[in-house]
């Protein structure tokens, strides 16, 4: 059997155990095993902080957004910044005061979130510095 049919086969059945050959995973020497109960004392769930607890926040900051639950009956999604490898939830509320704010100071650089409330009857006032 020549090369060119020997990569053909396996270009089209992407499978090297056919022709006999084995590919070594290489090991770390720091990879080490872990038990569920180490990984469960470890673990930290992500949490997603709210834009409210920083202390100012710059106009020019990009804005994401993450779906969550994608696929199933309770997806949503929301706007987040990162300051520092922390995310930082942005209300749509907040985007619509900082709009109107705006149109009044286009020149405003930075601003800052007041959150007051708490659940369901939470409020946010955006102050401009």
């Amino acid at each position: 059997m020549s090369k060119l049919w020997v990569w053909r086969d396996f270009y089209f059945n992407k499978k090297l155990t056919t022709f006999g050959f084995s590919i070594p995973v290489p090991r770390r020497e720091n990879d080490k095993m872990t038990t569920i109960r180490e990984s469960a004392k470890n673990y930290v769930p992500p949490v997603t902080e709210n834009i409210a607890d920083l202390e100012k926040v710059s106009t020019e900051i990009d804005i994401q957004t993450k779906t969550v639950h994608e696929g199933e009956s309770d997806e949503f999604s929301y706007d987040y910044i990162v300051v520092e490898e922390k995310e930082y939830r942005v209300p749509a509320s907040v985007l619509k005061q900082l709009k109107t704010q705006l149109e009044q100071k286009p020149e405003t650089t930075e601003f800052k979130v007041i959150k007051e409330g708490e659940g369901l009857k939470t409020t946010y006032k955006v102050v401009l510095l």
